[in-house]
C-alpha cells in the first residue's frame, strides 16, 4: 500500500540518475509536425537530408564571444548528456545535432539547438551593450545635459 506522498518521492527517485535511471528515459524521436515547428521557431538551422541531423553556423564578431559561447554550450550539453558535434575555426562554430539512437532528433537534442541560439543571440546582445557603453553612441537615447543650464 502507498502512502499519499510516497508516489512523487518514488517518481523522482526513480528518475534521477544518480540513483541508476538513464539520462534519456523520458527521451523520444520528434514527429514530423514537432521538427516543422521547431524549425520555424528556432531559425538558421537547416536540415541534412540523408541523416535527418540539424545544423547550423554560428559567426561571433571575435574568438572571446565564440569561447563564451562555446563554455556555456559545453556546460549544457554535458548536464544534458548530449554531445554535438562541434567545429571551432576562431570567431565561427559550425555545430551538427543528431542523435544516434533515434536516428533523427530527439526532443533532448530540439532542446539543446535552442539552447544555442539563445545563447548565441544572449551573447550578441550583450557585447552590443557592452561596446555601447564603453565607447558611447549618440543614437543610444542616453544624451546628456547639463542641469545648470
Amino acid at each position: 500500500m502507498r502512502l499519499k506522498g510516497e508516489h512523487a518521492f518514488v517518481f523522482i527517485h526513480d528518475g534521477n540518475p544518480q540513483n541508476g535511471a538513464p539520462y534519456n528515459e523520458h527521451d523520444r524521436r520528434m514527429r514530423d509536425d514537432e521538427f516543422e515547428d521547431f524549425l520555424l521557431s528556432c531559425k538558421g538551422w537547416h536540415v541534412v537530408k540523408e541523416t535527418s541531423a540539424i545544423t547550423r553556423t554560428f559567426q561571433f564578431d571575435r574568438h572571446a564571444l565564440a569561447y563564451e559561447w562555446m563554455g556555456r554550450v559545453m556546460g549544457f550539453a554535458y548536464m544534458a548528456d548530449k554531445f554535438p558535434r562541434v567545429v571551432w575555426m576562431g570567431s565561427r562554430v559550425d555545430v551538427t545535432v543528431y542523435s544516434g539512437r533515434f536516428k533523427g532528433l530527439s526532443v533532448r537534442e530540439a532542446r539543446l539547438a535552442a539552447f544555442m541560439s539563445d545563447q548565441a543571440f544572449l551573447i550578441r546582445t550583450a557585447d552590443q551593450q557592452r561596446k555601447q557603453l564603453v565607447h558611447g553612441s549618440p543614437t543610444d537615447g542616453l544624451q546628456q545635459t547639463n542641469p545648470l543650464e
